[in-house]
């Protein structure tokens, strides 16, 4: 990005601003997967940039989502469900069951309550889904 462009932002906004050069993100992205491989998939966890998940979206093959709020802002920007990865700690029958309306079918279980929550709505939608436990050093499992 040239410096005249961020000095046209920054009065147009005024600061502070953060500004991401997706050309940059693209190149990035490309060069991690260069490194890994094609048989490695990318996840892009939208909690630390909500606002880049529609640019994140085209560059990567998943994008984690783990509270109400992520999920609206994937609605929003028309995320295709297939995408999306259904995740966090906090997970409600609602939430769950928003998610698999709009077409989400890849959810975490971080715990046995978990995992028998989204065995329970799946069969009462009579949807297939795939779910990752997610697994640590002290196993909830």
């Amino acid at each position: 990005m040239k410096t005249e462009e961020l000095i046209r932002l920054g009065s147009k906004y005024k600061t502070p601003l953060y500004i991401f050069d997706c050309d940059s993100l693209k190149a990035r992205v490309d060069a991690i997967r260069e490194k890994l491989g094609p048989e490695v998939s990318l996840c892009y966890a939208m909690k630390a940039n909500p606002f880049l998940t529609g640019e994140m979206a085209r560059l990567t093959d998943r994008i984690e989502v783990c509270s109400p709020g992520e999920m609206k802002i994937c609605i929003r920007e028309e995320i295709d469900p297939a995408k999306i990865l259904l995740s966090g700690v906090q997970k409600a029958k609602e939430d769950v069951l928003e998610a698999l309306e709009y077409g989400v079918r890849t959810f975490t279980a971080e715990s046995v309550f978990q995992m028998q929550l989204l065995d329970e709505v799946s069969r009462e939608q009579k949807v297939h889904i795939c779910v990752y436990p997610r697994l640590t050093a002290g196993s909830q499992f």
